[in-house]
This record gives structure tokens, sequence and C-alpha cells, in this order.
């Protein structure tokens, strides 16, 4: 069984910067707004990096190989079940919202969209946005929305590196400017933009708001934000639902890692840089990385680096 390294697609909307190409690997002539470091989703697949697979996609990779190598649990699922991502936000995001399974295979044919976010820097002064501070009716949220002070209706989080944000679909949120996270979502491009600070685009024209399918799928109910984690930890367990499981790892020299028969595990190198085997290929990994590692396959990561894994 085997680990491969991964070419992420790159993406240039309009609220990017430069910082995902200057310290974390993404090459691009232009501005670089998000990495999709692991990814078999068609709006931006991820790329076996070298080897017999070098520049097939992750999912040609998955279909030659043979689903097996997702593990029992992987198979359950239809497609490819996450989708891993680097931002990098130079200006604020939309106002925007996720709907779940049932309202995106009915309404867009797509799975919706659980997520998570590690923030791993902030500028002075960077803010997300989560959750309603209040309950809020129906009513109440599209008049919020028509008389522009939506924005003011939201919990409006001050970040730091490493805090850590559980985004379940239905939970209203946006990333504000200064920010450079780690996201861990279900493999969907669901989104409903709610509010999008009345910018336009480079042909002059406001982008498309989705009022009514956020009113519907929105969760109008105060959320707590707890970002309390302890740091100093060499492992730490981030998200565990239904639909993927994210583990923070620090290794400071070496440690030996095995993916389980149950699930294939995603690799997202956060920090540092080290070098990566599974016996037959040996990998250079750093900030940025993105790897697909089989299930039933036994590793070895050395080096001082920190990762998220991902698994089923």
């Amino acid at each position: 069984m085997s680990v491969i390294k991964l070419t992420p697609a790159i993406k240039d909307y309009l609220w990017g910067g430069n910082k995902l190409k200057e310290r974390y690997g993404a090459k691009s002539d232009g501005i670089v707004a998000e990495m999709w470091a692991i990814s078999c989703h068609p709006d931006g697949p991820s790329l076996i990096e070298k080897g017999e697979y070098q520049g097939k996609t992750l999912s040609e990779y998955i279909e030659s190989k043979g689903r097996e190598i997702l593990g029992t649990r992987g198979m359950k699922f239809e497609q490819f079940p996450i989708l891993v991502k680097l931002l990098d936000a130079n200006k604020d995001l939309s106002i925007q919202v996720h709907p779940d399974d049932k309202y995106g295979l009915r309404v867009e044919n797509e799975y919706g969209k659980n997520e998570m976010w590690l923030v791993l820097e902030a500028e002075p002064g960077a803010l997300i946005y989560h959750g309603v501070k209040e309950a809020m009716t129906k009513g109440e949220f599209r008049q919020a929305i028509d008389n522009s002070i939506i924005v003011e209706k939201l919990n409006a989080v001050e970040t730091k590196p490493y805090d850590f944000f559980n985004i379940p679909a239905g939970t209203i949120h946006a990333l504000g400017k200064g920010n450079v996270i780690a996201e861990v979502q279900q493999s969907s491009n669901s989104t409903y933009r709610i509010y999008d600070f009345d910018r336009k685009d480079a042909e002059g024209n406001h982008r498309e708001l989705h009022i009514d399918k956020a009113t519907d799928v929105s969760d109008l109910s105060p959320i707590i934000t707890d970002r309390i984690f302890d740091w100093r930890q060499d492992k730490i367990g981030l998200v565990d639902n239904e639909f993927f499981k994210t583990t923070y790892y620090r290794i400071l020299e070496y440690k030996e890692m095995k993916a389980t028969s149950e699930s294939f595990q995603g690799l997202l190198v956060i920090k540092g840089e080290g070098t990566l085997s599974d016996g037959n290929n040996d990998y250079k990994i750093s900030a940025g990385n993105g790897l697909f590692v089989e299930s039933n396959t036994r590793y070895y990561v050395s080096g001082d680096v920190e990762l998220l894994i991902i698994e089923v």
C-alpha cells in the first residue's frame, strides 16, 4: 500500500493574496486565494506529483487502484468524501452559509457542506464571523439582510494562530481579511452568499446572492464559540463527526504512523518540513503539501513538522 504526494488545484478568487505563494508552495503568476490540496472535486482536482501516475487526478488514481484503497468506511461514500484546502484572505470573504446533505441533494444535486477551520496566520485585528449572536426569526434575518446590518448580528471573533472553528452546515460564517486558514470540509462546492459587502467583480457587477436558499438552510440559533485547546500536546482531536475526523499532530523528530483498514488518510502539512516514507516512496514535505494515504498503509515521518490528518 502507498502514500502519494499531490499537486494542489489553485484558485484565484478576487479576495486572495500572495501568502500561499510565499510560504505554502503555491505556484501561480497571479494572486492565490485557495489551494485545494486534497481534492477529487471536479471544480478543482488535485494531481499526482510524481511516479507512475504523475499528472493523473486523484480520482483517476483511486479508480485505477480500486475503491478498496479508501477503506471499509471510505467505500461507503458514493464519492470521495473530503476536500482539504488552504485559504489566504487578503480581503473579507462574503457572509455565507452551506446546506446540509438533504437540502443540497434535493436542490443542487450536490452534497451539503460541513467544515472546520484551523487558523494558521492572523494579522492584528483579523476576524472571522461565526454564527448569530442572538436567536432570530426568518423574518428578522431577511430584514437584517435588506437593511445591510446582517454583519452586526453575527459573532465577530478576533483570531490568532491555532484558533479552531467547527462550522456545521447551516452555520452563517465568513472569513475576514488577514487570515490564513486550513479548511477541512465535505467534498462539495455548495455555498449560498448572504452579503458581499457591496463589492463588484472585475466587470463591475455585483456577485449573485442567494437569499431565499440561505433563509431556508440557516441555523438562526446562537452559537458559543469555543476555541480552547492545549497546543503543547503532540496530538489533538479536532473534529469527529459522521463526515470526517481531523487530528492535529506535532512531530519533533520521528514517528511511525498508520492508516487502518477502515479508512484512507488525507495529510495536510501546516508547518515545518521533514520527510515521509512508506517504504517504497520517499517524499520531502513542507507547509502546504497534501498527501493521500491508502488504507492499511504504514508510513514514517521525520523532521519538525505539524500535520492535519483527516480520516472518515
